[in-house]
């Protein structure tokens, strides 16, 4: 990453409200846990035998990251979403979470009942 890149990441996030700023860094955790999750599936664990929190956690953090991404990626990116509140924002982070885990855990509970 070259310093103009990083430059132009660090003047973005000095453009967001206080809440969009803090919402962005927590889902940056998500997405680390999210990866940290995703050495569970690589691990030799049959799905079947995962626990239930490890599950929960490893979709709801992937799910709250890429909602919270997407949502300010095309908020930024689209001009007449550009002058949203912060209550419009996180409403639709909300629906695109609510979206997201309920396929992620849909698919999970297929692959963990495929393996017995």
């Amino acid at each position: 990453m070259t310093l103009e890149r990083f430059m132009t990441i660090v003047r973005c996030l000095r453009l967001l409200t206080p809440k969009r700023r803090i919402a962005v860094w927590v889902s940056l955790v998500c997405w680390m846990g999210w990866a940290a999750w995703i050495g569970l599936i690589q691990s030799r664990i049959p799905p079947a035998q995962w626990p239930v929190w490890a599950v929960f956690l490893g979709i709801g953090c992937g799910a709250l990251a890429v909602a919270v991404f997407s949502v300010e990626f095309f908020r930024v990116t689209l001009k007449r979403l550009s002058t949203w509140t912060d209550r419009t924002q996180f409403a639709w982070v909300t629906v695109v979470f609510a979206v997201l885990i309920s396929l992620q855990y849909v698919g999970v509970r297929m692959a963990q009942s495929a393996h017995g």
